[in-house]
């Protein structure tokens, strides 16, 4: 699974080329298991020095609409969850997998108080 952070880039190694020789152009769908969005077309520049063993690529998830830019892997994504993913070779689907998508989502507990006194009722049997 693939753990990104949003609003800063992420570097992810996934093992794209270990079964497809030749291949230099990659693409990414992602979907979101919550709203079912989905975004394609994300272009995968590798980076690895090692493409035989494992594939680098530099995602940017942006919190900006205008800040995306799919072919140089800048995504707009705001919401944060779960979403599946899949990488394409130009038509052919090469992995699938799950990806996380971790935000500045705050868990706040709402506390409450009350100014109301207790009351205790006594009873006595007689």
């Amino acid at each position: 699974m693939i753990s990104l952070n949003q609003n800063s880039s992420n570097t992810i190694a996934l093992t794209l080329s270990e079964n497809i020789t030749g291949v230099t152009n990659f693409y990414m769908t992602l979907k979101s298991d919550m709203s079912n969005y989905e975004i394609s077309g994300i272009t995968l520049t590798d980076t690895s020095l090692y493409t035989d063993r494992y594939n680098l690529f530099e995602l940017t998830i942006t919190g900006l609409s205008s800040a995306q830019d799919l072919p140089n892997s800048i995504v707009y994504l705001t919401d944060t969850g779960y979403y599946q993913y899949k990488c394409y070779n130009n038509t052919t689907l090469i992995e699938t997998g799950k990806m996380l998508l971790i935000g500045d989502d705050i868990i706040t507990q709402s506390t409450y108080t009350t100014n109301d006194e207790p009351t205790f009722h006594i009873y006595q049997n007689k």
